[in-house]
This record gives structure tokens, C-alpha cells and sequence, in this order.
């Protein structure tokens, strides 16, 4: 199972090419994490090539059919504005329920650099992040 660092790493794949290093190195220190995790509200650093609009009547249930289907395991990497669900590794289902429709903003990375899901402060507001290589 990869590691909390490797799924942090692999979201800056999600990136737009000019933003993925400074993502990664504010990975690195306490401080820089927590501007970053309070960047992701209203973030529009996300890649349109890698990011596929989630339909705004979509439920937890549907994007979880989406990310299974995609080849999402059961367990997930969270990294969020959220501090009670920031670095957590959770089940694929409850990360959804806690993530989608909240008020904070968050990543649900699945497959390291290749899958996860970014969900936006403004509920209904979810991207498919995809990579394939």
C-alpha cells in the first residue's frame, strides 16, 4: 500500500506543469502544508487535461462507481483544508462521504499520480482526476 507521502506527491501529477514542483516542496515543512491545504479552497491549479468534470447531481454512491470502475482499491489518501481528515488513509467510501458535499476542500488520492479526486469548498463541485501511462 502506498505510503501517505507518495499519494501526496503523485496529486501534483494532477497539476498544471508550472505549479507541480512548488505544490511538492510545500509538501515538505508543517507550515507550508497548511498555506497549501488552505489554498484548496477555490483552487484552480488542476490540470484540465487529467481533470473530468463529476456531474453536480452526482451522489457518493455514483463517484464512488466511478473511481472503483477506474481501478480505485479499497483504501484512499486524504489531503484536505479539513484538519480532521488531512493525511488520513480511509476507506474509499467513507472519505467519500466525508469529503463530497462538505464545506472543505479536499484531494481523495487512490492510485498514486494516476487517480484521485478533487473536490472543491462548493458543494457539488468534484473533478475525475485521471492518468494513464
Amino acid at each position: 500500500m502506498p505510503t501517505r507521502e507518495e499519494h501526496e506527491s503523485g496529486l501534483a501529477m494532477f497539476l498544471a506543469p508550472a505549479r507541480r514542483s512548488r505544490f511538492r516542496e510545500a509538501l515538505g515543512s508543517e507550515k507550508s502544508r497548511r498555506k497549501l491545504r488552505g489554498r484548496l479552497a477555490h483552487f484552480r491549479d488542476l490540470d484540465e487535461r487529467f481533470a473530468e468534470v463529476v456531474p453536480r447531481d452526482a451522489d457518493a454512491a455514483t463517484v464512488f462507481g466511478l473511481l472503483t470502475s477506474a481501478g480505485a482499491p479499497e483504501t484512499c489518501s486524504v489531503f484536505s483544508e479539513d484538519p480532521d481528515l488531512d493525511g488520513r488513509a480511509l476507506p474509499l467510501r467513507q472519505a467519500l462521504e466525508d469529503v463530497l458535499f462538505s464545506h472543505f476542500a479536499a484531494f481523495v488520492s487512490c492510485l498514486p499520480g494516476r487517480l484521485a479526486l478533487f473536490s472543491d469548498e462548493a458543494p457539488g463541485d468534484q473533478w475525475l482526476l485521471r492518468r494513464d501511462f
